[in-house]
């Protein structure tokens, strides 16, 4: 074939390949191309050129609409992630407060009807109050209040919302101790309801710290007995 002829077909090949020739143009090369192999050959590469790039340009396409979907989708499970995590948490959060408050924070006061009291004067001189509550109920703490203007002391017994009930025989006992000189008188309750149980004057009846060690044990049998039935 005619060299000449040759390299202007191989000029015209990538857009003859790519269809943006003219009529004529490619009446031309399509006639050398019936009579030359070589340049069928090269015609070929160029074809198998464009259709790789092709399928890398869909492929990358592709590629990156697969990435952008799962970034959204990863971006999205990331906030369900975290919504779930907080909400979750929250829940405990509520969950705990909402046990603590109900079984555990002391807020419930006993009647100051309800409330028993032993006054004794220990060897060493001081007071001491054995004080229990006949309600029906164990679990709680012994409350005191001090009014240093007044220089009086208020005690009450305080149970949880939720209550745990006790045998009729058990009971759980309270033991405050307090100098004689310090105080001026002491009640059950609050300020604004109370009973008077001591005043600066009084005469109590002596103990001996072998019977307060016996009431002490009595005391924790009478707990013991209590918790053994609410744990039964």
């Amino acid at each position: 074939m005619n060299r000449k002829e040759c390299n202007i077909v191989e000029d015209l090949l990538p857009i003859y390949v790519n269809d943006m020739c003219s009529e004529d143009s490619r009446e031309f090369v399509k006639e050398h191309l019936a009579q030359c192999s070589e340049c069928n050959e090269k015609k070929r590469e160029l074809e198998k050129k464009g259709e790789d790039t092709r399928y890398t340009i869909e492929d990358k396409g592709q590629n990156e609409f697969v990435k952008s979907v799962a970034k959204k989708i990863n971006s999205g499970y990331r906030k369900a992630l975290i919504r779930g995590i907080v909400i979750s948490l929250s829940l405990c959060m509520v969950s705990g407060l909402s046990y603590f408050v109900l079984f555990k924070f002391r807020i419930d006061r006993v009647p100051n009807s309800q409330i028993l009291v032993e006054r004794y004067k220990t060897e060493e001189g001081n007071l001491v109050f054995q004080i229990s509550a006949n309600d029906g109920y164990i679990g709680g703490m012994l409350d005191v209040y001090r009014d240093n203007k007044t220089n009086s002391c208020y005690l009450s017994i305080r149970r949880p919302i939720v209550k745990n009930k006790s045998q009729k025989s058990a009971r759980d006992m309270y033991f405050y101790y307090v100098d004689e000189q310090s105080i001026e008188k002491i009640y059950i309750g609050e300020p604004k309801d109370n009973k008077l149980i001591w005043e600066s004057g009084d005469k109590v009846d002596y103990i001996s710290n072998e019977d307060l060690n016996r009431l002490y044990e009595e005391a924790n049998d009478s707990f013991y007995k209590a918790t053994d039935k609410y744990y039964e």
